[in-house]
């Protein structure tokens, strides 16, 4: 909430997604649904909803932003998780600000920019 009234759009309403573990998004090339996954079972990109009640036959692991060399929101939020004793959150960040690959048409899209397009 508190990215909200520093006005930093979207993040302020969609950041709490990462704690429930996806982001279903559509592929900027295709359109196609994808779910971006941040869980116990890994991190990946999978087409199959029903992916928390069976193992998903195909997925794709997302490509995280580097810590190192990122800027903006990223190292923020990464530090603040990191201080406040969430270190299981700030080991998503990464991926949440990272890339992923459509699992149907096969083209590299940035997750938050999917993310944000949604709403």
């Amino acid at each position: 909430m508190l990215l909200s009234f520093e006005g930093v759009e979207g993040w302020g309403e969609h950041l709490d997604q990462v704690n429930g573990e996806e982001y279903q998004v559509s592929c900027p090339a295709c359109l196609s649904e994808n779910f971006i996954v941040f869980g116990e079972g890994g991190h990946y990109s999978t087409p199959d909803e029903m992916y928390f009640k069976r193992p998903p036959a195909h997925t794709i692991p997302p490509q995280p932003q580097d810590l190192a060399t990122a800027e903006g929101l990223l190292p923020r939020l990464h530090a603040r998780a990191l201080s406040d004793g969430h270190p299981e959150l700030a080991a998503k960040l990464p991926y949440v600000f990272g890339r992923a690959r459509c699992v149907h048409c096969g083209e590299l899209f940035c997750i938050p920019e999917a993310i944000l397009a949604r709403w």
